[in-house]
């Protein structure tokens, strides 16, 4: 049995809820529809978890699986720009630039199991085992370590699913079959997870279901009467879905939890939190323009020929990229990318560049994520500001600016809640990776960062019709800054709530809950509040990190993940 004194258990099981929100939650759990969460929830600590800055999974996870931020691991999203070049390029985990927890324990001679955890792979060469998480290319792949595992697993549980891919059938509007996926899925999960359990040692195990992100993504609607897409009749046939998945993963965890010894320690976590999608959408690169700081390819030209020319160019690409994004399956996309590799390249990434005038514009947005970058000479390749003084205050002109005049025409509220200069956010030696100015903006109501080229009118802050959320398939649920933490088992107060915890808290709490000394090089603290006897934390210098030697992906998988990520959203 553990020791009361000390802070230490035998082992550490880790339960991620891809985007589980309190806001469901804890509401379904006083009503008795989540027995098992109620009784954690009473049992131990527990509370709001700080994601990253945006809330976006892969630095999210990254940052859970080093207790770093993103200035020292290096993943800011699925994708990073290529130096010197307006083009990006999609990173994995070979890219993670900081130490795993696994590869901690591993040196401490602990073995740990991690399942679907996203930037993972190509998978890591630990003491235990990993199965890629969301940006595997797929099962065709080399995704587990060690690699014999895919087979054996195969035969244990039958067909392993990494993501359901779903969004080929509720861009069709096939929920049922959508649903259906999402379900077998997460009990293919489940076996997994049960037979690793009993067949494999481990003193830390990792298992992410993605299950509540996919269901909440694509749901949301049918369950929210004032969702701008609700639908009656949807409702009635669909509103409990995102429902049942919490109840199936209640159910699980408590069977689950009757199987755990008194000595191992139980952590539920989200990477970020969820809520519902509105009608409000924001087009930083139409902001940028109206400020000045950016001009669109055309606008400087005097005649009407030219200003046509550049206005039909900017059609003809923005239809190619609608019907590539939208209508074409993955074989013919695959053919036109065989036949017209430029045209296929340009048409598909980076979007939000197209119409962009770059000798004569300041700065711009991936619009992807809540981010700006300044056009800055000797970064990018024709670039118009200069480092130094003309940069700074160009950044806080833009962040001052951001602040004061973007409004809302139709309420005339300000929506943005708060911009960050990158280095207020970041530090490390990869922090110059970052975009150069990070925005949040209002979450009540949520605001979504769209593609400028997509805009049907000149505003950059826009109400979008039914109409035009349908066309666009912009999903109902997205992502929210506060996602979940609980702890609960040996020497986790009861009751205990959390406040001020970060996604890097949890490497650093699991360490000293299994008696290690945590990396002094860690960005997180260890929950001490939650412990009930915390003793001393201990540190020790881990070295400075740096890049993998495992390689990232071939070109086929590049294409496959590239698939993958746009068809959730995050690539556009």
């Amino acid at each position: 049995m553990t020791d009361t004194s000390s802070p230490a258990v035998r082992r550490v099981m880790v339960i991620g809820l891809d985007g589980a929100t309190w806001d469901l939650i804890i509401p379904w759990a006083q009503q008795g529809k989540l027995p098992h969460l109620a009784q954690l929830m009473a049992e131990g600590a527990h509370g709001p978890l700080a994601s990253t800055v945006p809330p976006i999974s892969a630095p999210a996870w990254t940052s859970f699986m080093t207790g770093v931020n993103p200035g020292k691991h290096g993943i800011y999203h699925f994708q990073e720009h290529i130096p010197n070049s307006y083009q990006a390029r999609l990173v994995s985990g070979a890219d993670v630039k900081a130490p795993t927890i696994w590869r901690i324990l591993s040196e401490a001679g602990k073995s740990s199991i991690s399942v679907n955890v996203a930037m993972t792979f190509p998978p890591e060469r630990i003491n235990g085992i990993v199965i890629a998480g969301v940006d595997a290319p797929g099962t065709g792949s080399q995704y587990t370590y060690p690699p014999e595992l895919a087979k054996e697993l195969e035969e244990a549980i039958g067909e392993y699913v990494i993501e359901p891919g779903i969004v080929e059938h509720t861009r069709r509007g096939r929920y049922d079959a959508a649903f259906q996926a999402i379900l077998f899925a997460l009990e293919q999960r489940c076996k997994a997870v049960e037979y690793l359990m009993s067949h494999k040692p481990w003193d830390l195990f990792v298992v992410n279901f993605r299950a509540t992100d996919n269901i909440q993504h694509h749901f949301w609607h049918f369950m929210d009467p004032t969702h701008p897409l609700y639908d009656p009749q949807g409702a009635d046939r669909y509103g409990d879905c995102i429902l049942q998945v919490y109840q199936r993963l209640d159910e699980w965890i408590g069977a689950l939890r009757r199987r755990l010894d008194a000595d191992t320690a139980l952590i539920l976590v989200s990477d970020h939190g969820a809520g519902p999608a509105t009608a409000k959408a924001v087009y930083f690169n139409r902001w940028l323009a109206q400020q000045g700081w950016l001009t669109f390819a055309g606008e400087r030209s005097r005649s009407l020929a030219g200003r046509l020319r550049a206005g039909l160019m900017g059609f003809l690409w923005k239809s190619i990229w609608h019907y590539l994004r939208k209508w074409l399956g993955k074989r013919t996309k695959d053919t036109l990318r065989r036949l017209f590799p430029t045209l296929y390249d340009r048409a598909r990434t980076p979007a939000s560049y197209f119409a962009i005038d770059w000798a004569h514009t300041q700065a711009y947005s991936d619009e992807f994520r809540e981010a700006i970058w300044i056009n800055l000479r000797g970064r990018e390749p024709q670039g118009t500001v200069s480092p130094g003084e003309e940069y700074e205050r160009l950044r806080r002109e833009i962040a001052r600016r951001l602040s004061e005049s973007l409004i809302d025409p139709e309420t005339g509220e300000h929506i943005v809640e708060r911009v960050y200069l990158r280095e207020e956010l970041y530090h490390g030696p990869y922090a110059e990776q970052a975009p150069d100015i990070f925005v949040q903006l209002r979450e009540q109501p949520y605001y979504r960062t769209r593609l400028s080229h997509t805009a049907r009118r000149p505003e950059p802050v826009q109400t979008l019709s039914r109409e035009e959320l349908l066309e666009d398939f912009l999903p109902p649920g997205l992502h929210r800054s506060e996602g979940i933490i609980l702890l609960a088992g040996p020497n986790i107060k009861a009751g205990v709530p959390l406040h001020n915890a970060s996604i890097m808290d949890a490497a650093p709490t699991i360490l000293h809950l299994l008696g290690l000394p945590v990396p002094s090089h860690m960005d997180g603290r260890v929950l001490v509040e939650a412990l009930e006897h915390p003793g001393e934390v201990q540190y020790r210098d881990w070295g400075a990190g740096g890049p993998s030697e495992r390689l990232g992906y071939s070109e086929e998988e590049e294409e496959l993940v590239r698939e993958k990520l746009a068809g959730l959203g995050y690539l556009g």
